[in-house]
């Protein structure tokens, strides 16, 4: 079984489904949920504009949007299996670019980042308050350390710091 979907539905930017699918799949192994699955569509910013508006009525494409199954319950930091597909994450390219950009970032790095940060999501971990937000920042940091997406150099700390500062002035 192959519980990573990804499509790539966009022609902007070059994107190795491949190697993001293996990433997922680790974590999905990391967090014993190997039977699990998940959509990963990779989409344009027309597309992630649509997604957007639908989903947040905000104007405009975004980086990530994650979806979580409503029926892949998260109870007492063990996930129930009630239904296996966790959820749809869509990834838009070409606007993680240009964050990246602003921030002065690896687009790839970066790219991991917002991986591990809608994992988090369909895992059911949300930043809609401060304390919510310092709970999924610890889940984040550990799934990053343990699949090794950063080091303890001062390049990585800089960059998840970029992050989580971007991520405070969204909420």
């Amino acid at each position: 079984m192959c519980p990573v979907y990804m499509r790539n539905l966009q022609k902007q930017i070059a994107f190795d489904t491949n190697l993001y699918k293996r990433k997922m799949n680790l974590l999905l192994k990391k967090v014993h949920l190997e039977k699990s699955t998940i959509n990963v569509s990779i989409v344009s910013d027309r597309s992630m504009s649509k997604w957007n508006q639908i989903y947040f009525q905000k104007k405009g494409p975004t980086d990530v949007i994650s979806l979580p199954n409503e029926f892949f319950q998260f109870n007492n930091k063990r996930m129930s299996q009630k239904d296996s597909f966790m959820g749809e994450i869509l990834i838009c390219p070409s606007q993680n670019q240009r964050y990246a950009l602003k921030e002065n970032m690896d687009s790839k790095t970066r790219l991991d980042v917002i991986l591990v940060h809608s994992f988090a999501h369909l895992l059911g971990y949300e930043h809609d308050s401060d304390s919510d937000f310092r709970v999924m920042r610890r889940k984040e940091n550990q799934l990053m350390k343990e699949i090794n997406l950063f080091n303890s150099s001062p390049l990585c700390k800089e960059i998840e710091l970029k992050f989580i500062q971007k991520t405070l002035k969204g909420k």
